[in-house]
């Protein structure tokens, strides 16, 4: 097996991550989605995954806030070619809680697992795995629990249907992405880069899906605009931070070093844990202010401040920059 086919087992890792992040984590029409759906969806968030991966290297992103940058694309994008129907419901402010926050926080969090589990020797990362884990599941016990009756986007379920489901998709994810480290091992993170005719056989797929998904009426105007101008936005930051001599984040996960599968399963057994504990807490406070509304707040301010924080970041490396090479 070549080296650039060795890494497409990431990319379908990587989009198998964000389907579980977007669909599972958000509950997003699961119950409703029929076979076909999940198949185009999986599709959708691998295209997704190539789209990142490529812009990864392409822009060599070396940081947190260049991956903010990076994952606002995938946000919008995911709100507007996979899930547009839930993702825009109440436009213009759905697109900053459900697009840039929710999206957008499970896309941070689920490129943060590809990078956990392809880089075994990184200390940082193991104190980081366990507690990111409980958070999460603590996130996903008190949003299945509470949001049914809150704010009933979807329908209520019980708690084994929800631990089955999530064990399944965390089953089929942790499979793909345990032969995908291994087929990784020797492969440098350049191969991650399309070639001419490969960006845009990409493309087209992506405007493909656009079209279905104006077919279907899920798309405005002005939803579409606002998205492409803010994925615009989010390019020309990559764009302006891309720098060809410091290494890129990217260098030191590919080639991979598996993690061991203790530490998926130590993740699960934390996830499941904080699960059980946050569906089990009672109520805390009142109809308006409780744990339920100190997420959906949570999103909401992760959204408006998406790009003002890189910009603010931005602006202060650019005149620190500057300041060292004595041009101001």
């Amino acid at each position: 097996m070549t080296e650039p086919m060795r890494l497409w087992g990431v990319r379908l890792w990587l989009g198998a991550l964000f389907l579980f992040g977007s669909e599972i984590l958000l509950w997003i029409d699961v119950p409703s989605l029929t076979a076909g759906d999940w198949l185009l969806r999986a599709a959708s968030y691998t295209l997704l995954a190539v789209l990142i991966l490529d812009l990864a290297v392409r822009f060599r992103i070396r940081d947190v806030y260049d991956t903010m940058a990076l994952l606002a694309i995938y946000a919008l994008l995911a709100g507007l070619l996979v899930t547009p129907a839930s993702s825009f419901v109440d436009f213009p402010r759905t697109l900053v809680t459900r697009v840039l926050g929710a999206h957008g926080l499970t896309g941070i969090e689920m490129f943060g697992w590809l990078l956990a589990f392809t880089a075994a020797g990184n200390s940082r990362i193991n104190r980081l795995l366990l507690p990111a884990a409980a958070w999460n599941g603590f996130y996903w016990g008190t949003w299945m629990r509470w949001m049914p009756e809150f704010n009933p986007t979807f329908a209520a379920i019980n708690l084994p249907q929800m631990l089955a489901a999530a064990g399944v998709a965390f089953g089929i994810t942790h499979g793909i992405g345990w032969l995908a480290t291994r087929w990784a091992a020797t492969a440098p993170a350049h191969g991650f880069r399309l070639s001419p005719p490969g960006f845009l056989l990409l493309a087209a797929a992506g405007v493909a899906l656009l079209a279905l998904q104006l077919l279907r009426g899920f798309i405005t105007g002005p939803v579409l605009v606002a998205t492409v101008l803010l994925v615009l936005l989010a390019y020309a930051i990559l764009w302006y931070r891309r720098e060809t001599k410091e290494p890129m984040l990217l260098d030191a996960h590919f080639p991979a070093a598996p993690r061991s599968s203790l530490w998926a399963l130590a993740a699960a057994a934390a996830f499941v844990a904080f699960t059980l504990i946050a569906y089990h807490l009672p109520l805390a406070g009142n109809d308006r202010i409780n744990q339920l509304w100190l997420m959906e707040i949570g999103f909401g301010a992760v959204g408006v401040l998406w790009f003002p924080l890189c910009g603010v970041v931005l602006a202060f490396r650019s005149f620190d920059r500057q300041m060292r090479m004595n041009q101001l």
